[in-house]
């Protein structure tokens, strides 16, 4: 899956510090795993940019506040 370069800076992140992981709902091992093939797909040059996935996403923030 091609992630944005937000989404590889917190796998990043969160590999390397276990409250970040926690409070993204993930062991540092998934982190670390996520992290490596985001950072593959960077040096390969097909990450994504934020822009291009938010136009095809649905916002699912108020079915989750409840």
């Amino acid at each position: 899956m091609p992630y944005t370069d937000e989404q590889r800076r917190l796998f990043n992140a969160a590999a390397h510090d276990p409250d970040i992981a926690r409070q993204h709902g993930m062991t540092r091992g998934e982190a670390d795993k996520l992290a490596a093939e985001a950072n593959k797909l960077k040096k390969e040059g097909r990450e994504k940019s934020a822009k291009s996935i938010g136009a095809s996403m649905i916002d699912l923030t108020e079915a989750y506040r409840r």
